[in-house]
């Protein structure tokens, strides 16, 4: 009877620790997003009535022109729209793209203008070092273009056929450094790829808070360019490489309507804990 005693004991000291590390876990794991951990977000924004960013990190960005305009959309409720005009553009932080080691953006995009220069976003230093999607590309380069590059050399972007107009497209692009590449995506499908891209990301964006990196959504680094005219809605950088099953995940999930809630999100707050941006929590 003494044994039984004593097993029973220690089944029950052993499920007090696991239910204690369960616990633990619980409270300093990580979120799921859309089946992606939210320790591989950079930044979030959902741009549903502010320029808030939703992440963990606290990087709020901020609106170039006097006022962000949101207005009403039936697919998605409130969203961003950017005119066209020459402050209709967002700011984010700068330091948010330091010590990288690959990088994925993804977002939705409703084009309302052909006209060629326009910039989904423009990130880096200056227009020989940056990373930059264009919906219906440039001057050099017609149709969907994603291209990173470090230097004055030529480099092989992702290209596709241009973004549509008029209606709701999710635009993803992915850079990963260890296989060299860059890959872009239109509404969860693979449609362009390079393989010429810079070893190191800091190379692009610098390494710290030089002052001379700027990060623009709606906005080329070359002054001559078109600011975008659209509107746009979740915003998200991740510093992880995406796989095209995750950029599927979130294109879908958005839509068979899987909205996240507050709940599950967590509450925007501007006193929420942050974390260093090239650190796992």
């Amino acid at each position: 009877m003494k044994i039984d005693t004593r097993f029973a004991r220690m089944v029950l000291l052993v499920l007090l620790l696991v239910e204690g590390v369960n616990g633990a876990h619980a409270q300093s794991g990580d979120q799921i997003l859309d089946g992606i951990g939210e320790t591989g977000m950079i930044a979030r924004y959902v741009f549903d009535g502010n320029l808030k960013d939703w992440s963990r990190n606290n990087l709020h960005a901020e609106f170039k022109g006097a006022n962000a305009n949101f207005v009403q959309d039936d697919k998605f409720g409130k969203v961003l729209s950017l005119a066209g005009g020459p402050d209709d553009y967002v700011v984010l932080p700068e330091g948010t793209l330091t010590n990288l080691e690959s990088l994925s953006i993804s977002g939705w995009i409703l084009l309302r203008s052909a006209k060629q220069g326009q910039h989904f976003f423009d990130f880096g230093q200056n227009i020989d070092q940056h990373f930059f999607a264009t919906p219906v590309g440039n001057a050099q380069q017609e149709g969907f273009q994603a291209l990173v590059t470090a230097d004055k050399q030529p480099h092989a972007g992702a290209i596709s056929a241009a973004v549509p107009q008029n209606k709701w497209a999710h635009v993803a692009i992915v850079i990963d450094v260890f296989s060299k590449s860059i890959t872009s995506y239109l509404d969860g499908k693979l449609v362009g790829e390079g393989k010429d891209i810079p070893k190191e990301l800091a190379m692009v964006f610098g390494s710290g808070n030089s002052g001379y990196t700027k990060l623009y959504i709606g906005k080329s680094l070359e002054g001559n360019n078109p600011t975008l005219n659209a509107l746009v809605h979740d915003f998200r950088i991740y510093r992880v490489p995406l796989t095209q099953k995750q950029i599927a995940g979130i294109y879908y999930n958005a839509q068979q309507g899987v909205r996240e809630d507050e709940q599950n999100m967590g509450k925007v707050e501007d006193d929420l804990p942050s974390y260093e941006l090239n650190k796992a929590q």
